[in-house]
């Protein structure tokens, strides 16, 4: 049955405008890691080097803050997430090229990170449930997703502008923008339902140690929980050098920097629509398994698109295509969301997204250590043609899915 917006914002209004104000933050940036640190004289493996660390210190903490989060709330987890990734890149910036502070900050940044991971989604989900409108869940996660993609027209745009006068102009805009939002989250978060625990370290350490074991055997023992979590792990892994290859490969070719913001942002617009009928278009194309195949086939096209472009206007269009359909095949598309969190409990919910973050890390590790080696030693577009083709054969696993309804 359709809900009035009125209803709607009431009941998940806050989560709507948090993630905007986030986007906002990161798409300042979104297109210009890699170019950055390009900038400052680094090598791809250097750069790779930094951006390691990321999901290494994410590795070591996943679990134990995805559980603390189950424990504690997940409001504090955001919080803190929020404020400790702003601190930690105002301390990037202030690092210069000192290649042992950047690898220091980003490992905070990635610590940060995990507060989150898991946390947030968790929170959005079991608030949903709490004011019993679970059978909205779809409709809300494509908003959710359309609300991103507001937040990805606005950011990356001002990007565009600000890099024009210098790459660290967007990155400080990022910075303070993440700060701003931590304070936000603690003004105006709610998490009523949840019952915080007066227990001592022990105990807490023993709960932590216990949800974490239950998140681990869930997502290891159900074979659609486990099949996504192998599919997204291998998706990330492509993504992550494609992703940063991309950015320095379209500049080196001879598009300007500021059109990778405006492409974004180009991207952010077109989802805006698309995933507020993610519903519908889902529903057209034969179901959850069915769209999510069909667009991670799509996506691995657009990346080659990049790849081989050989005049600007198509790079363009290709750049477009490879965030607007890439939407629909990352773990964050609400297919993906609502067939993954259909075979989840609530009381481990945080803790087995936490483990899907945690595996798709080590694909992120291994990608960084492909894309490094790979630009330095051969080429960059060497890359992104492999990520392309890696991502076209994934979308095959999604067959593997078998159809039944058992859920929890």
């Amino acid at each position: 049955m359709p809900i009035k917006f009125r209803e709607e914002f009431k009941t998940v209004g806050f989560f709507y405008v948090m993630t905007g104000i986030y986007w906002v933050s990161i798409g300042f940036m979104a297109a210009y890691w890699t170019l950055y640190f390009v900038d400052l004289g680094l090598n791809y493996s250097s750069i790779a080097l930094v951006f390691l660390m990321y999901p290494i210190s994410s590795l070591i903490f996943e679990i134990p803050t995805g559980a603390i989060a189950d424990v504690f709330g997940r409001k504090i987890s955001v919080f803190l997430s929020y404020l400790i990734t702003g601190l930690a890149f105002v301390g990037i910036l202030l690092s210069g090229s000192n290649l042992p502070l950047l690898m220091l900050f980003y490992f905070i940044a990635g610590i940060s990170f995990t507060l989150e991971t898991g946390a947030l989604e968790a929170w959005f989900v079991d608030t949903i449930k709490h004011k019993k409108k679970s059978e909205q869940l779809h409709r809300f996660f494509g908003r959710w997703g359309g609300i991103s993609s507001l937040g990805f027209v606005i950011g990356p745009f001002l990007g565009g502008i600000l890099v024009r006068y210098g790459f660290d102009k967007a990155f400080w805009a990022t910075s303070i923008g993440m700060i701003i939002l931590a304070f936000f989250v603690l003004i105006f978060g709610k998490e009523d339902y949840f019952e915080r625990k007066d227990v001592k370290i022990r105990k807490v350490l023993i709960e932590t140690v216990k949800t974490g074991k239950r998140g681990f055997k869930h997502a290891f023992s159900h074979p659609i929980i486990f099949t996504l979590t192998v599919i997204m792990t291998l998706l990330t892994f492509a993504t992550t050098i494609s992703y940063n290859s991309y950015q320095p490969y379209v500049v080196q070719v001879g598009l300007p920097p500021q059109f990778l913001g405006f492409a974004l942002s180009i991207a952010g617009f077109i989802t805006i629509f698309s995933l507020n009928y993610s519903q519908k278009i889902v529903k057209f194309v034969g179901g959850n398994k069915s769209s999510l195949a069909l667009f991670t086939f799509l996506f691995g096209i657009a990346i080659l698109g990049i790849g081989f472009a050989k005049y600007l206007p198509v790079l363009f269009l290709s750049m477009i295509a490879y965030t607007s359909i890439g939407e629909f095949a990352a773990s964050t598309a609400p297919a993906f969301r609502e067939l993954f969190n259909k075979f989840v409990p609530s009381k481990i919910r945080a803790t087995v997204l936490s483990v899907n973050s945690f595996n798709m890390k080590i694909g992120e590790i291994f990608g960084l250590v492909a894309f490094g080696l790979i630009s330095d030693y051969l080429d960059l577009k060497v890359g992104i043609i492999l990520s392309g083709f890696v991502i076209t054969l994934i979308s095959l696993i999604y067959l593997k899915i078998k159809n039944h309804q058992d859920s929890v």
